[in-house]
């Protein structure tokens, strides 16, 4: 994805992931807080610098909540801001977007326009539909939800991953298709 790129990365937020980070909730801890919090700490610890695209404001500034949205305008003060990228003729269309675009989906053409374009080198979202019309245009290994960013920044940087859980299955669970087995028929 990212060879010999182990400090400097700029990675982009998107604004549910900027919300996780900065823990930005009305009245409880935010559902995906404390993994935001391991992703920005792994992140800014190894020298990524951390954007919000310049769009992000609108989004915030379209809660209706005063208190809330102003307490969240002081953190995106915070950040660090990357101004809007013109996105390329073709990636409207690559991406499988349709026009007219809704503003959401003005504003996450933009996102992919900045990782198209090469101004960040990863784009963080826990929308899964974002995460779909990125892989549509060709940048889906680059666009990363919070759990899937930290498992690939702990790899890049060389820190320990965790493994997943071992399930029990009994024996007629299994997959027996599985790639795994191919290998395993070849040495018998």
């Amino acid at each position: 994805m990212l060879e010999g790129h182990v400090t400097g990365l700029k990675i982009l937020f998107d604004t549910n992931a900027f919300y996780a980070c900065e823990d930005v909730s009305a009245q409880r801890q935010h559902a995906n807080a404390r993994i935001a919090t391991d992703l920005k700490e792994l992140a800014l610890r190894h020298g990524s610098a951390l954007f919000l695209l310049s769009e992000t404001e609108s989004d915030i500034r379209a809660t209706s909540r005063a208190a809330l949205r102003e307490a969240t305008l002081l953190k995106w003060r915070q950040w660090k801001h990357l101004s809007s990228i013109r996105a390329r003729g073709d990636l409207l269309s690559r991406a499988d977007y349709s026009e007219p675009l809704s503003r959401n989906d003005a504003v996450d053409l933009a996102m992919l326009a900045a990782l198209d374009n090469n101004a960040v080198d990863l784009l963080v979202t826990e929308d899964k539909r974002l995460r779909d019309h990125a892989e549509a245009a060709g940048l889906g290994a680059r666009t990363l939800s919070i759990l899937g960013a930290i498992e690939y920044l702990k790899k890049l940087f060389g820190e320990p991953v965790a493994l997943p859980t071992v399930h029990r299955r009994l024996a007629y669970q299994i997959n027996v298709e599985d790639p795994l087995f191919e290998s395993l028929r070849e040495d018998y």
